[in-house]
């Protein structure tokens, strides 16, 4: 992947009920040795879309 941004989006269960339940669609920093979970969004369908 030729992203500028280090970011990467990992695709966690389907993003039915996005941002309701436990937040199905993650997007980790990896460039920290923690990787840090952000919440679903609304455009969660987006970010799997990125992930194909």
């Amino acid at each position: 992947m030729d992203n500028d941004s280090d970011l990467l989006w990992m695709k966690c269960p389907p993003c039915s009920p996005c941002s309701t339940s436990y937040g199905a669609t993650y997007f980790y920093s990896f460039n920290s040795k923690t990787y840090s979970p952000f919440p679903c969004t609304d455009d969660c369908e987006t970010f799997t879309s990125m992930n194909d």
